[in-house]
């Protein structure tokens, strides 16, 4: 049976994470990235990125907020209650490729 879970998205990275470490050592660095509509009025789409080992140490050095960014990976809905007890879903990506695309606008 063939499988086939890929997902490319290019936007505009929000929050970072600082780079932390697992317990076996393997570097994680994890970000945002809002992906605007077609139209002007849409309201953008967040998607959590988490990136791994060398991926993980490179965009921790150079991925800023603002910044354009392509992201390849695969991705999983994760669901949980908010504070105001709403079951809520995030759409996450475990990236194996990010491009780096465009500055802020300040470098």
């Amino acid at each position: 049976m063939a499988r086939l879970n890929n997902i490319h998205i290019i936007g505009n990275v929000g929050s970072t994470r600082d780079l932390k470490y697992t317990k076996s050592g393997m570097a994680v660095f994890e970000f945002s990235v809002a992906v605007n509509g077609y139209r002007q009025s849409d309201t953008p789409d967040w998607f959590s990125v988490t990136t791994w080992e060398g991926l993980a140490e490179t965009c921790s050095q150079f991925i800023k907020t603002g910044m354009q960014v392509m992201v390849e990976g695969s991705a999983h809905v994760e669901a949980y209650i908010n504070k105001n007890n709403e079951p809520v879903g995030v759409l996450k990506i475990n990236a194996n490729d990010v491009q780096f695309l465009a500055g802020t606008g300040d470098e």
